[in-house]
């Protein structure tokens, strides 16, 4: 029987590469594409100030005008986590809640009040693992249920692995034909927040604009310069060594609101080697992440 769903945007704000949305139309009877906008959660556990609220706001405004193109949504509820589920998986009927798998402990532990909640209400819980080439919690089987400390023991554990995922199809239009979209009226309910409705000064405008559109399009660009995916790799020939300079901006993309797929990113690179890289350079994506691979209490902004 097909579900009722709430797919709840995270730290996932994009389209592309999205297993987890993919996973969710094709099972579904409709499809809710939700983001809560818990302040109180957010500014408990990390540090977000102004230049990151209006990254985060462009980009939430970017997905819902994403996903009106393909027929859907974007449905920002502000108030408490679990509140808000409670009371709209009540309201909609829902008999299913998709999420992308996180790695961080307060993700991890908000996944497993939602997976609490969903026994005492009786839905399903889906999760999928979107935001890195492998799944951590393998790389940790592997090693003894401990991250490994050095390069090369994490090379050895993803060698163990295989390749990496590729990417998940496009979603179409014709995906979200397939399920009912939210009635008009609550798109207009569940707006996205201006800045002056969070009170956040509208001077503090950063120049880097957030959202997916624009990190596909500075993608393209530095693809057509022959930068490759914004990360320039300075090869120290003569002391052998290698340095990665990697741009803010793609920090942001890639950690913050994972608005670029790494597992996109690590294709192209495929496609755009630099000699004398090896085919494993890229797994400096997650190795030079600290949140994901040492798996910290709280991430870097």
């Amino acid at each position: 029987m097909p579900h009722r769903t709430i797919h709840l945007f995270r730290k996932g704000l994009r389209l592309h590469d999205n297993p987890t949305l993919l996973a969710a139309l094709e099972c579904s009877e409709v499809v809710y594409p939700v983001y809560i906008l818990d302040r109180k959660f957010m500014t408990s556990v990390m540090h977000i100030g102004t230049l990151r609220w209006h990254f985060l706001l462009q980009s939430l405004e970017d997905l819902q005008k994403n996903l009106y193109q393909l027929g859907s949504c974007l449905l920002v509820i502000q108030g408490e986590y679990e509140s808000v589920l409670r009371d709209h998986i009540q309201k909609w009927n829902i008999t299913q809640v998709t999420l992308d798998a996180e790695m961080e402990p307060f993700y991890k532990e908000m996944e497993a009040n939602i997976r609490r909640l969903g026994e005492e209400l009786g839905f399903e819980v889906l999760s999928l693992v979107g935001h890195s080439l492998y799944n951590t919690k393998r790389i940790l089987d592997l090693n003894s249920g401990t991250p490994p400390l050095t390069y090369k023991r994490f090379l050895h554990i993803l060698s163990l692995l295989g390749d990496p995922e590729v990417p998940v199809r496009n979603l179409t239009a014709e995906d979200f034909q397939k399920c009912r979209p939210p009635d008009l009226g609550l798109a207009e309910c569940y707006r996205v927040p201006l800045p002056v409705d969070l009170k956040i000064p509208a001077e503090s405008l950063s120049p880097w604009r957030g959202g997916e559109t624009e990190g596909l399009q500075r993608l393209e660009q530095h693809l057509t310069d022959q930068v490759s995916l914004d990360f320039t790799w300075v090869m120290l020939v003569a002391l052998g060594e290698l340095r990665l300079v990697s741009s803010f901006y793609v920090w942001f993309c890639l950690d913050l609101e994972k608005l670029l797929s790494c597992r996109v990113l690590f294709q192209l690179w495929l496609s755009f080697p630099l000699p004398g890289l090896s085919s494993w350079q890229p797994s400096l994506l997650s190795w030079f992440n600290p949140n994901q691979q040492l798996n910290t209490t709280q991430p870097l902004t």
